[in-house]
């Protein structure tokens, strides 16, 4: 057997989701090898695939690919935008400061998702204040905890325990006897990846209100504060030289929270606070109270950061993230190329609402009007000149370049830098002066600036006076050689002033690629696919597909398959979907299927993806990280030379930032089709090296929902003949708890109006709340009763709020049929036979007697669905019955029921009614 060479191919920096259609495998056996064959020679052939895509791992690279691509963003009209001003509105919550963390990364990703958020519920700073619904804060503290934390046995994916990234210097110091806090929380803060957050926003591990989980810094940190009083003799304004505090009358005053700090400052009229940079002493300018705060962290440090395990999966729910194209690429020897489709992107999404997070090479020098080589920011007063003087800098600007690019030397390559500090770009003007970047080498390309938002506090929020007039905020340049990773989220969450349209269900989405990765192995080829399957716990709605595609211009093709128990491949069951999408961007994307399909407990069904990609390859690829065994040889060579130096390893700590994954690949999961045949990926994967990486499942998802409460409306002693008006129809509707906690008063309406309180309802068990039907005259006219139920739950104190049910598992209608009494019904056929029996010109019409067929036909239309409903409603129960009555869901599984509501903090749930 021949095997095709893979060609190696770069993966993204982050992740993605698309849909599509399209029969990937309507003849995915055209090679000739029949099942015979494959189940015989099936040992043969993974160990060949394997050995072919192990030979690729070191090629694959984490780099967005596409330097040319086909289709390009369009450049906006719109040369500049701010979404702290949209006609007047602010989108922009207030700047947060970081603190002595590592943490940059996820301040930058979470301003993006809240600003993001905010721009697409409609709901502006000064609305949500107005309203009393406060900052809308997510928690970064969330974000970086789980990135690092893996699954535990007990998470709501227990067949991917386990899975997940270690911080190696955490888990080496909770070894000890005595571990530190301090260097537990460095290591576990100490830095991150974009991409990360996009795997945990798509399986609602995040984001998170602040609440659940805030920044300790923000309440607990502790220091010193000196307050230094200049008079305007000591006013160096004339000089550049810098100057020292010393000899200047000070008073000095220590704090415990944040409260106490800001209560000293407030109570004193304070120009601003003294920055203390590298290489400088103290500077200020002009008469006035300045302040120097000095914070200890150590206490802060050694606090408890640590995020419960319950919390992981209390998130919004991301509906795409895209990759955009840098507008700093590399040339093939790394120079740097300015990319405008890259530019144009970014100006899309801001002008969409949405902000986009980024890294970049953050080099803060102090102030001065001679700017020196390696300096990279600059600071400019209100008549367009630089200043020394930052409270008087009207704008602080960021230019990145090659120092050690020579214009002179024609061998001397101008190169693009390293990034080391996540910012959020918030807007953008095309007009900004070039003339305000220091430029020694003269690479600018022109005019031009993004509005970045930083995490290093400002003097409204935090105290500390940092950016534009203190304001938090920076320009830098178009053109800067050390932008990277750009990403922004849009989230389907949208506030809303009344609930009568939510309904709770319980949502899983179901995935098998739990790993937080920050990139993605792939290979093409001419003729591959991926493949996902997963089992409906529940009697389950199938309404959506996630994906994660890694390179711009591709079409992704779906096929759903429904399968049967016995059938061992992907495709061999009933195909019951197909759908197809094309992404200009790489990233994370959900594609909403245009009819939810509905699976019964126990069935198995696959979602198979097929990528193309712009060069009409096919394309597969999974998350990976560095494996165990590497980072350890790693530790262990570090710490044989510490041995050689010092001769012996008393002493020797593991540096900080060392990072292994774990990945769980169990068959049955994931399915990959190469050289025409299906392969389960755990085979494949268990025959690869991992010396060095590991790799995942595919990033394919299910998101899927089910009944809280499974609910049977039904007649207590059914009778043949129709009911009539006067006569009483003795009811009762049957409510199961089916996916929810225990929860207190449960309640039953019918038509509106309440009929019964069940109170709590434990899971698996029924209750039933019956009830007298009077039968209307109305009822008699139209010939059935038509009686709805609906399940109301106590949210939070006295609101309710209604639990989803669908058709297919649940009969909340009730039709019954109803009609006059036989003397009545012939005297009024006598009466119609003498109406009809007259003369007319009138001639009839088509619609004429469509009323009455109506009123025969939708009774009948319903009366088999209850009962098949009740007989599925019985099996259940006789299941549950003769089963252990100890819950065999996790309480992680069932406590997401409700999960999306209880983060709406603004939502105004339904009132119970009287």
């Amino acid at each position: 057997m021949k095997l095709k060479k893979l060609i190696a191919f770069t993966a993204s920096l982050v992740m993605a989701i698309s849909a599509s259609s399209v029969s990937l495998c309507a003849n995915a056996y055209d090679s000739g090898f029949s099942r015979d064959y494959i189940e015989e020679h099936y040992d043969e052939l993974v160990h060949n695939t394997a050995a072919s895509m192990n030979e690729l791992l070191e090629d694959a690279d984490y780099g967005y690919v596409t330097d040319t691509p086909s289709v390009v963003p369009a450049k906006p009209e719109q040369t500049s935008f701010d979404l702290r001003d949209v006609d007047g509105k602010c989108y922009v919550p207030p700047i947060k400061d970081q603190g002595q963390f590592g943490t940059c990364w996820a301040f930058s990703v979470m301003a993006a998702a809240e600003i993001s958020t905010m721009f697409e519920s409609g709901y502006d700073l000064e609305t949500m204040k107005q309203k009393g619904y406060g900052d809308f804060d997510y928690s970064e503290r969330h974000l970086a905890w789980f990135s690092y934390t893996p699954l535990t046995n007990d998470s709501y994916y227990p067949a991917q325990a386990g899975e997940g990234n270690t911080r190696y210097r955490y888990a080496y110091e909770l070894q000890k006897d005595d571990p530190d806090p301090t260097v537990l929380y460095d290591d576990k803060f100490c830095g991150g990846i974009f991409a990360l957050a996009t795997t945990l926003f798509s399986s609602l591990q995040g984001p998170c209100f602040e609440e659940y989980a805030p920044y300790l810094s923000n309440y607990y940190i502790n220091g010193s504060i000196k307050f230094y009083t200049l008079t305007d003799e000591q006013d160096p304004h004339n000089t550049e030289d810098a100057i020292s505090v010393e000899g200047v009358e000070s008073e000095e005053f220590t704090f415990e929270n944040y409260d106490e700090l800001r209560k000293l400052v407030e109570e004193r009229s304070c120009i601003g606070s003294m920055s203390l940079t590298p290489g400088y002493d103290d500077w200020y300018k002009g008469e006035g109270v300045y302040y120097r705060i000095n914070l200890d962290y150590s206490k802060v440090k050694a606090m408890d950061w640590s995020v419960a395990e319950e919390l992981r999966y209390m998130g919004f729910e991301l509906d795409h993230s895209s990759i955009l194209p840098s507008v700093a690429l590399k040339g093939e020897n790394g120079e740097y190329q300015f990319s405008e489709y890259g530019l144009n992107a970014i100006k899309n999404e801001l002008l969409e609402g949405r902000a986009v997070s980024f890294g970049l090479n953050m080099a803060t020098n102090g102030p001065t009007k001679t700017p020196q080589k390696g300096d990279y920011m600059t600071y400019i007063d209100e008549n367009g000149e630089i200043t020394d003087d930052v409270f008087r800098a009207k704008y602080w600007c960021q230019y990145t370049y090659d120092m050690f690019y020579d214009p002179d030397d024609e061998n001397s390559k101008n190169k693009c830098t390293g990034a080391d500090h996540g910012v959020t770009i918030i807007g953008y003007d095309d007009n900004f002066p070039k003339e305000y970047f220091y430029d020694p080498n003269g690479t600018i390309g022109g005019d031009g600036a993004f509005i970045v938002r930083n995490s290093w506090g400002s003097a409204d929020t935090d105290y500390i006076y940092w950016g534009n007039g203190g304001d938090g905020y920076f320009y830098v340049s178009y053109y800067d050689q050390s932008l990277m990773c750009f990403e922004s989220f849009d989230f389907t969450f949208k506030l809303t002033e009344n609930a009568d349209s939510s309904k709770l269900s319980s949502k899983k989405p179901m995935m098998h690629d739990l790993l937080p990765s920050a990139g993605h192995k792939v290979y093409a080829d001419t003729d591959m696919g991926m493949a996902n399957v997963f089992k409906a716990d529940y009697d389950t709605r199938f309404y959506c597909i996630g994906f994660t595609n890694v390179t711009c211009n591709e079409t992704v093709e779906y096929e759903i398959y429904k399968l049967d128990e016995d059938i061992k491949y992907p495709d061999e069951g009933e195909l019951v979907a197909s759908l197809s999408e094309f992404y200009p961007y790489a990233g994370y994307h959900r594609v909403y299927l245009e009819k939810p399909l509905y699976f019964e407990e126990g069935t198995r069904f696959a979602v198979i993806a097929t990528v193309t990609r712009e060069d009409g390859l096919s394309e597969i690829s999974a998350k990976t990280g560095e494996s165990r065994e590497l980072i350890e040889n790693q530790i262990d060579n570090m710490r044989q030379y510490y041995i050689d130096e010092n001769g012996s390893d008393e002493g020797f700590e593991p540096p900080y930032g060392c990072v292994y994954s774990t990945t769980v690949v169990n068959k049955g999961e994931s399915y990959v089709y190469y050289d025409g045949t299906w392969l389960d990926w755990a085979d494949v994967t268990a025959e690869m090296d991992k010396s060095k990486y590991v790799l995942d499942n595919f990033s394919i998802q299910a998101f899927t929902e089910s009944e809280l409460y499974n609910v049977i409306h039904e007649e207590v002693s059914p009778r043949e003949e129709p009911y009539h008006a006067g006569e009483v129809v003795k009811c009762k509707v049957t409510v199961t708890n089916y996916t929810s906690n225990e929860e207190d008063n449960v309640d039953v309406y019918v038509n509106g109006k309440l009929i019964k309180e069940l109170g709590s309802i434990a899971f698996n068990e029924s209750k039933v709340a019956e009830y007298d039907y009077t039968v209307t005259e109305e009822d008699e006219k139209n010939g059935f009763i038509r009686n709805t139920a609906v399940v109301k739950m106590n949210y939070m104190g006295d609101i309710y709020i209604e639990a989803e049910t669908y058709d297919e598992f649940s009969n909340a209608e009730l039709v019954i049929p109803a009609g006059a009494k036989a003397d009545e019904k012939q005297e009024e056929e006598t009466e119609q036979n003498e109406e009809d029996s007259k003369p007319t010109d009138e001639k009839p019409t088509d619609n004429e007697d469509k009323p009455e067929q109506q009123s025969e036909e939708k009774p009948a239309k319903s009366e088999d669905k209850p009962a098949k409903t009740k007989q599925k409603s019985e099996n259940k129960q006789a299941a549950n019955s003769s089963a252990n009555t100890a819950n065999p869901k996790t309480s992680a599984e069932v406590s997401l029921a409700v999960m999306a509501a209880a983060l709406v903090a603004a939502v105004v749930l339904k009132r119970k009614d009287n």
